[in-house]
């Protein structure tokens, strides 16, 4: 990492020189050369110090005791060597599996080896379950990269650097048979060393390692990946003049060639056996200059993804170990980024950024030797804050909703989400809606949520009951009182029509309810159900005649007897027996309390008021086929009328007698036989007699 060379100031991408855009707040100190900063899933920060030990940050507070304590198995001697990388499992918490790059005692090989966490103590991890996935021999002690991160992909990543020395004397970085000056991708999920991931670029390559991802790096001792979109960033610390940013989208398939020893930075370096310039990827951003200007070993950061109001949001933070600048980088297109510095961290030291469960960023100091390391969380230095009225639509459908930010001062700038750039935004409808306000450099997003009011629910008066019978009414009655809405009922979900009045008879049988439309137009919520039958009356009954009882059909709750229109009684029974003569109806009553319609009127006369020896008349043959003889008394006043009636009182025959001729021939040969009523009646006194004749074929 630390490199001592005289450096020029020259810059190939934009940078904006605004200090102090963000702030540093110690979080703790007392580390021994703090490099590294992770976290596993969870609030506690984990930091790697440089000698082999692996310490714990929980709750604010520095854990006496280490994670994992690997001193003897590490060689730290070197500037560049140690415990220098740490990756969480993406299923730790269920494994309790996490990885480890570190400078191996001796040669100070590379070694990244698995490890597992105690299973009755999350705290501490278990120092004799190490197993070695790759051992990769290190020529020289520096260049060692040593950064290790589990991609979107569920792979694991490696940062290898070209071996050391200067210059990368035995080209390793374009070596395709050397892991030197690459990164590497494995698949870690399987119980014997590693597995090749078969979307690697170089699978199936006579010609490349299958574990390589991508090529020509010199020292990529910190990268990340964006957590939010998944692309690869890549801080390579330069051999002498240049430090370089490189950038890999998400959606990238490997393979590419970011040019060292051939290119440090853009600038050619050591052309010696190298391909067309156009075959090689070139960084997005690159720095050269002395310590005291802009530094001179490049710290690669993490894209900030924890406060989407703050404008620290999508700025990948990165900085340089030896000046201590801090810079933000934007990427505004694929070709496009610009570079802001951010602050100088005048220790200097910076080894490391980290990132913790939430997307908060933290500067790691490695210190000058001894406990005093530090970490420091990342926060932006805007107090800039939203104040707003928000109006939500009156109702479903409506557009009239509006928000108003309410922060005073000219100078703030206002961009929506749907493109205006006014101080408030109206004729809103309910959503998703957002704005970011600006006031020189700081920068706040707020988003909005607009619902629309809560509709009124209307409401039914209840009712007493909710039976009725054909041809009857239940009148449905809205409890709202107002006059200024418009009501609208349904049956059966079906609004009927010109049904715009408060009070609603109701007819049919189904469920009834009721909606209610306001001056704004707004549509209330549907009332609760009012479920309500109406029941069929039942047929007109019949009535059957046998002798002097009257009989109908049974399975009625009430039978109403009526004579000459005039009710007589009610009944359970189905049956009544004669007592006048007269026109006899009858309704009948069901379960549901619904009234029959009246039968047909019928004349009838007791037996024991038919007297055949009537002093006026007397009729014979009583039964007869057709032909009957009537023999009227010789002292009736004449004229008479001689009438026939059918059972149900409709005139069969009518004739007239003027004269006191005596018999009178009665002819009903054309009638049907049954039973009949004769009855004579006397003009002039209005003597009236009636008796019953049979016709009856033989």
């Amino acid at each position: 990492m630390n490199k001592i060379f005289s450096i020029l100031l020259i810059l190939i991408s934009h940078f904006s020189l605004a200090q102090n855009a963000i702030r540093l707040t110690q979080v703790t100190g007392n580390l021994s050369l703090p490099v590294y900063l992770t976290h596993a899933g969870d609030d506690r920060i984990f930091v790697i110090e440089k000698q082999g030990r692996i310490r714990i940050i929980q709750n604010g507070i520095l854990l006496p005791d280490p994670y994992l304590n690997i001193v003897s198995k590490v060689n730290s001697r070197g500037n560049e060597q140690g415990l220098l990388g740490m990756a969480f499992h993406p299923d730790y918490a269920s494994n309790g599996k996490f990885y480890v790059n570190y400078s191996a005692q001796g040669a100070g090989n590379t070694i990244v080896a698995e490890y597992l966490v105690r299973p009755n103590n999350p705290n501490k991890a278990d120092s004799l379950s190490e197993r070695i996935l790759i051992n990769i021999p290190q020529p020289y002690g520096n260049h060692n990269g040593g950064c290790i991160k589990f991609g979107m992909d569920r792979y694991l990543y490696i940062g290898m650097g070209d071996g050391g020395s200067g210059g990368d004397p035995q080209n390793y970085a374009q070596n395709p048979k050397s892991l030197l000056g690459k990164m590497l991708r494995i698949d870690v999920d399987t119980t014997v060393g590693y597995k090749i991931p078969p979307s690697n670029p170089f699978v199936g390559s006579l010609s490349l390692l299958p574990e390589i991802w991508s090529i020509g790096l010199r020292n990529p001792w910190r990268f990340s990946f964006d957590r939010l979109t998944g692309d690869q960033w890549i801080g390579d610390v330069g051999q002498g003049e240049w430090e370089e940013i490189n950038f890999q989208a998400s959606n990238s398939s490997g393979g590419e060639n970011y040019g060292w020893r051939c290119y440090e930075g853009d600038a050619t370096f050591n052309l010696n056996g190298c391909a067309p310039r156009n075959t090689y990827v070139f960084p997005v951003i690159a720095y050269k200059g002395d310590e005291s200007v802009l530094g001179c070993s490049v710290t690669g950061g993490y894209v900030y993804r924890a406060d989407s109001c703050s404008y620290l949001y999508g700025k990948y933070i990165y900085g340089d170990y030896c000046s201590g600048i801090v810079w933000g980088l934007d990427r505004q297109s694929d070709t496009s980024f610009n570079n802001q510095r951010m602050y100088t961290h005048t220790r200097f030291r910076l080894s490391s950024f980290g990132e913790d469960h939430a997307g908060n960023l933290y500067l790691v100091d490695i210190g000058t030797g001894g406990p005093n390391g530090a970490i420091f969380r990342i926060s932006d230095t805007c107090n800039l804050s939203i104040r707003e009225i928000i109006s939500n639509p009156s109702c479903d459908g409506k557009s009239d909703g509006k928000i108003e930010i309410t922060n005073g001062g000219s100078n703030l700038k206002f961009l929506w989400s749907n493109g205006d750039s006014t101080a408030s935004i109206q004729n809103l409808a309910a959503g998703s809606y957002s704005v970011t306000v600006s006031q020189g450099q700081c920068m706040v997003k707020k988003d909005f949520l607009l619902q629309n009011s809560p509709a009124k629910i209307a409401c039914i008066t209840p009712i007493l009951k909710a039976n009725a019978c054909e041809g009857d009414t239940i009148m449905l009655i809205a409890c709202d009182e107002s006059e200024l809405v418009t009501y609208q009922w349904y049956l059966d979900s079906v609004l009927v029509e010109n049904s715009n009045q408060k009070n609603f008879p109701a007819t049919k049988s189904g469920s009834y309810t009721l909606k209610t439309l306001d001056q704004q137009g707004c549509l209330s919520e549907s009332s609760p159900e009012i479920e309500i039958t109406i029941h069929p009356k039942p047929a007109k009954p019949e009535i059957r005649i046998i002798g002097d009882t009257l009989r109908t059909d049974p399975g009625f709750i009430t039978y109403n007897w009526f004579l000459d229109g005039i009710f007589q009684s009610s009944s359970t029974d189905p049956e009544l027996i004669l007592s006048k003569r007269g026109f006899y109806q009858l309704s009948v009553i069901d379960h549901n309390n619904c009234e029959s319609p009246k039968s047909d009127s019928i004349f009838l006369v007791p037996s024991f008021l038919d007297n055949p020896n009537a002093d006026f008349l007397r009729i014979y043959p009583n039964p007869g086929t057709g032909l009957f003889r009537l023999d009227l008394d010789a002292r009736i006043p004449k004229p008479v009328v001689v009438s026939v009636f059918d059972q149900k009182a409709g005139l069969i025959l009518s004739q007239t007698n003027k004269e006191s001729l005596s018999p009178v021939i009665i002819d009903l040969q054309q009638i049907p036989d049954g039973l009949y009523f004769l009855e004579v009646t006397s003009i002039q006194t209005n003597i009236r007699q009636r008796i019953k004749i049979l016709k009856q074929s033989y």
